[in-house]
């Protein structure tokens, strides 16, 4: 029950925050969202990502959401990659506030 309720409230975060940034003469997304975790496979966040992209296409028209692991130097590698990808909102990053303090 726990579960479900907090991927439940996790994708609606995700999905509103699709809405936010799109306008309202296109669809959105309209292709795959990318999800740089950078961290190993199977890890705690891996494991989170993993869950809501199985229900992703539901929400989201049909689109997946795809789970892309880069881990190496305790997160540094996934996230300096995703800093320097084109801001074109098909791409998140999943990061904590643990890493950052």
């Amino acid at each position: 029950m726990r579960k479900t309720l907090f991927l439940t409230v996790a994708l609606l975060m995700v999905l509103t925050l699709f809405a936010s940034t799109a306008s309202a003469e296109t669809a959105f997304p309209t292709r795959p969202v990318e999800v740089v975790v950078p961290w190993a496979a199977e890890g705690g966040a891996d494991l989170v990502f993993r869950a809501l992209a199985d229900v992703f296409p539901t929400y989201s028209g049909g689109q997946p959401m795809v789970i892309n692991n880069v881990e190496g130097a305790g997160g540094a590698v996934g996230t300096a990659g995703f800093m320097n990808a084109s801001p074109n909102g098909y791409q998140l990053l999943h990061y904590n506030v643990a890493s950052i303090t």
